[in-house]
């Protein structure tokens, strides 16, 4: 292999205020188009507040709102209709006030039930605490939704497993290289076997 290091500038970070909205064309977390991921994470949120329809409460997607004006979750749910309403049209913005659940939901195929939290999800389970919701949805073939429900998921010490995120595109020390294959480039023209073996004769 032949290694190159390139020259690497700090990717600026993102506005504390900026908002993002996931749509179905796949913008996420991550800043990849990844259509499947998002309609996906749109199926299990749509899971989960059937879940809270079926539970007596009345609950509202927030996930689109993205970034440290957010929510920090995916659904808030509230007692009653009018407090959704008020929430809907703007009239209150207080969600953490009388909203009775903010849920993040995350959904697997599988029965893995770890659930990593960072950025505006983590700083919503450290602020808000009691009212914060983890919902973790398995959806397998042929087999019934299984959900699992964790309140103030930071505050139990035997789900929790303390995680660092490091970001090499922001990280101010990162060095840069690139890698490429010897095999796919040309090798450089050497002279005749011949010519060598003369050459050496004569010497």
């Amino acid at each position: 292999f032949e290694i190159v290091q390139e020259q690497y500038k700090p990717a600026e970070r993102r506005s504390p205020v900026e908002r993002r909205t996931r749509t179905r064309s796949g913008t996420t977390l991550s800043g990849r188009n990844e259509p499947s991921a998002a309609i996906e994470s749109e199926r299990y949120e749509k899971i989960a507040c059937r879940f809270e329809d079926l539970q007596g409460r009345f609950p509202i997607e927030v996930g689109h709102i993205q970034g440290y004006a957010g929510p920090g979750c995916d659904i808030l749910s509230f007692c009653s209709a009018s407090d959704r309403e008020d929430f809907r049209i703007g009239k209150r913005s207080d969600y953490a006030e009388y909203a009775v659940r903010l849920i993040e939901v995350k959904g697997t195929a599988t029965l893995d039930w770890v659930v990593t939290l960072i950025g505006n999800e983590l700083n919503a389970a450290r602020e808000i605490r009691l009212k914060y919701f983890l919902y973790r949805i398995s959806e397998q073939p042929n087999s019934p939704i299984q959900i699992r429900i964790l309140r103030n998921p930071l505050a139990d010490p035997q789900g929790v497993e303390s995680q660092v995120e490091i970001d090499l595109a922001h990280a101010i020390a990162t060095e840069c290289f690139t890698m490429t294959s010897i095999e796919s480039k040309p090798m450089p023209e050497s002279e005749p076997t011949s010519a060598k073996a003369g050459s050496q004769i004569s010497g």
